[in-house]
Order: C-alpha cells, then structure tokens, then sequence
C-alpha cells in the first residue's frame, strides 16, 4: 500500500518522521509538501520515502473570494475564548508592527461578523489545478492543521480515501479546518469528546488511535539506556510554555516569585528553567541567569529551532530526576505526570486583565479540562500554595493526578501507532 503524508511543520514534528520511518517497514510512503517547504522536509528524509511538490494552485479571483470570506466567516468550535486567544498570538507573532496592526483590524471585523461558512463550504467552492501526482497514493494522512485546502478539496471530490490525524491535545479547541466528509484519528477518548463537543464531528467518524509524540515516553519509560541525571543537585523544573513576547516578561515574572520562594524554602535547591523551544530570541531569559538559584537550561536546541531526539530523551530524564516540575500550561506538564513526575500548574494570573494574558493562557481549554479539574492539589493559586508544594512534594497526593492521566492518555511505541494510523 502506498501512503500520503500531509503534514504541517515537518521540520518541528520528529515524531512524525519516527512514525514514517516505521510505516516505511511495510508501506510506501509519499510526504507532501508545498514548494516553499521543501527545503524544511528534504534534508529528514530517509532514501525510503518520496517527496512530492503539491501543485494545486491556481491563480483564480473565484478561489481568493472564497478563501476570504472563510477566513472572516468561517466557524469556530464551540471554545470561543481559546479559539480567539489562539488568533490574537498568532497576530501577535507578526514582527512587523503594521502587519500586526492590520491583522488586529482585521480580527477584530472577524469578531464582529457572523460565523455561517462551514470548512466543507469552503472546500466545495475550491477550483484546483489537479496538477499534483496522486494517482498512486491508496491511502491519505493529513495531520492538523491541514497543510493545503486545494489538496484536500481535491481528494475529497475524488474520492479518496483520506483521514486527518488530530496532532495535538488543543487544536480541537482552537483550529476550523475540521470536514464532516474525512474520519479522523486522535490521542485518546476525551480528545475523541472534544472533536463531537466543540467541532461537532461524528462519533462513528472519529477512532481514538494513540498520541505520535508519547512514542519518546514509551522509549523513556521502557529503554535500556541508563537515565543520565544532568543536574547533580536537587532541583525543581520549570517549563516555558510561552511563545509570543508581549507574555513573555509575565512569565518571568512568575518564575522570579517562584526562585524568591524557593530561595527562602529550600535554599540547597535550584530551580531550572527551560526557555519554550520555539520561541525565536531566548535573551528574554538572560535576566533570569543572574538569580543565584536559578538554572536557565539553554542547550538543548539547534539553529533551526528544532530538538533533536537524543535531547527529547534527555529532557524526559531532567523531569524524572526534578523532585517536581512547574508550569504555566504546556504538554510538558502532561508528559511530567506521564512519567510520573509530581507536575503543577501554576495559577497566578491577572484575571482583571483583557485580551491576552498569563490568566487567558493557564486558562485555555485544555488546561482546564485535562490539568486543573483532574486535581485540586496540583493547580496552584498561589504562593502559598507554591510554598506547601515545597515543602511536602514527596505527598502522595500530588502523584493522583498522574494516575489520572495515565489512564486517560494512553502511551505506546512509534511502532504500535504507526499499525494503528495506517493499518500496517
């Protein structure tokens, strides 16, 4: 059987490419990518797998009238506040200050007008160019966000056989390109929940299939290689989760109260820092460096911005050897409690404050759902509460929650996920 992958950030996902590789045992496989990525997929690709140019567009007034229109009408999930805090970072991610006005503009006439255009309209209305070779391909996999409506809209008028991977625990309650005319895979059953919830999917539409990225914690969890530990003090861990620079300073505010505290509590121990991967200009954190018991961990990524597989297993050793780890909402605090780790998540955000924030941020959907309501003990809402944590980690209570998520999120190898997502 041949099979094609879709997939967005290529160059980010090495999981994905893990789950390639293995697919690659028993199937051919194709990666497709738009011309403008090739130079992000070619150079991890092995000598087993094809990449192919998708070639759909067509410089068409019709295409642009719709795509516009989608993108000022379009449906959003039913988790309103995530979907438009989502927005707002990635307008806030634009460096340049008029494109990031004009974007706030236009986000803000998007707010206002009605959200009637399902993403299936829209893929009904695409004119294609049906340029690129897919003949051959038995078997599509996209995975969120979808990469190219024209492909799709193509392969879905031709009837294809294709099924979108739902990559990530948030993108139900935060992306629109959900089609009612795809199946769908996903990490587990409460994710399968979200999807009928919030994107209004089918039930008999959706097969809960395992999570690509927990493939590292299956190796962690089951490796021979001997756990390295990197620090040799005690020491809690904190990790960034924020990505855009107008939070950034909020959150290193939030790890200074927690390095005073720390400081005053167990003044033997350190607290280790580790900058958000994928945030482009790590000299936010210089300030932190002169803080006498803080670590700021800075040489874990390359100079494309990615993480390397030696160093996703190492960051899973500094977890397990933290006497607790602390975060303002990232997968990293699931992954903490999936190997068991004691994990927080802190709550120390202005409520008061509009638009985006470090309160909007704990709070989206996922957080709330997977890592606050689970367990009352492991969402701090204060100091002092930082302080307790201190001073008796080691109390069963805080590893509840990690029994919890265990059984919720289900771990497994690269190798069983690739056999449950293309039927190998």
């Amino acid at each position: 059987m041949t099979i094609g992958f879709v997939v967005s950030f290529f160059d980010f996902r090495n999981d994905v490419r893990r789950v390639i590789t293995e697919v690659c045992k028993t199937n051919a496989v194709v990666v497709f990518c738009k011309q403008q990525d090739v130079a992000k997929v070619e150079n991890f690709l092995s000598k087993e797998v094809s990449l192919r140019i998708i070639d759909e567009y067509k410089n068409s007034s019709w295409n642009t009238f719709w795509q516009v229109l989608f993108s000022f009408m379009r449906k959003i999930p039913a988790s309103k506040h995530n979907y438009y805090l989502m927005e707002l970072f990635k307008i806030y991610n634009v460096r340049n200050e008029k494109l990031k006005k004009r974007g706030l503009r236009l986000f803000s006439l998007h707010k206002l007008l009605p959200k009637i255009i399902s993403y299936d309209f829209l893929l009904r209305r695409l004119r294609y160019s049906g340029k690129t070779n897919i003949n051959d391909i038995d078997h599509f996999l996209f995975f969120s966000e979808v990469a190219d409506d024209l492909l799709l809209s193509r392969i879905l008028n031709e009837n294809k056989k294709a099924e979108l991977y739902v990559y990530s625990w948030d993108h139900p309650c935060k992306h629109t390109r959900f089609s009612k005319r795809l199946n769908y895979l996903c990490w587990s059953e409460g994710i399968k929940d979200d999807l009928i919830k919030l994107q209004a999917i089918p039930s008999n539409q959706i097969r809960v299939a395992g999570a690509s990225q927990f493939g590292y914690i299956d190796e962690f969890l089951n490796a021979q290689r001997r756990r390295v530990r990197k620090f040799p003090f005690d020491y809690y861990y904190f990790g960034c989760a924020i990505g855009i620079k107008e939070l950034v300073a909020d959150e290193i505010a939030v790890i200074r109260k927690l390095a005073s505290q720390l400081q005053q509590t167990s003044p033997h121990a350190k607290l280790i820092v580790r900058p958000y991967p994928v945030l482009d200009d790590w000299s936010y954190y210089d300030e932190l460096a002169f803080l006498q018991n803080v670590v700021v961990e800075n040489d874990f990524r390359n100079n494309s911005l990615g993480v390397t597989d030696e160093n996703i297993l190492i960051k899973f050793d500094t977890v397990y050897f933290a006497k607790a780890f602390f975060h303002l909402g990232t997968t990293l605090g699931l992954e903490a409690a999936l190997i068991d780790t004691p994990s927080f998540i802190i709550d120390f955000g202005d409520n008061q404050k509009k638009g985006i924030s470090i309160f909007s941020f704990i709070h989206q959907y996922q957080n709330d759902k997977y890592l606050k309501f689970q367990s009352a003990y492991n969402s701090l809402q204060s100091i002092d509460e930082f302080k307790m944590v201190l001073a008796d980690t080691e109390n069963v209570k805080y590893r509840e929650i990690n029994k919890k998520l265990q059984t919720l999120f289900p771990v497994m190898s690269f190798s069983n996920f690739a056999k449950a997502i293309a039927y190998v």
